[in-house]
């Protein structure tokens, strides 16, 4: 397992995952991403990004996607790299 962890004036945040899968080569768009999903789960994970976060995913646009237990980064509607927490 392995993790992220963000700091800031009030502490220490520890996002563990594990990779599933190879990343795909090639560049990612420039934009933003935006957190998409279950509102309590796609909410920690934006916030935990410093992320805006949408109840309407755009299948063109660079998103994360956040489902139980498992995060999707995707870009142009296809999954770059999913993380399993």
């Amino acid at each position: 397992t392995r993790g992220i962890v963000k700091r800031s004036i009030a502490g220490e945040e520890l996002l563990a995952f594990r990779l599933q899968g190879e990343p795909l080569a090639g560049r990612l768009k420039k934009d933003v991403p935006v957190v998409t999903g279950r509102a309590t789960e796609s909410k920690a994970i934006a916030q935990f990004f410093e992320l805006m976060r949408s109840d309407l995913p755009d299948p063109e646009a660079r998103t994360i996607s956040v489902a139980s237990g498992r995060i999707d980064f995707m870009d142009e509607g296809a999954t770059r790299f999913s993380l399993r927490l």
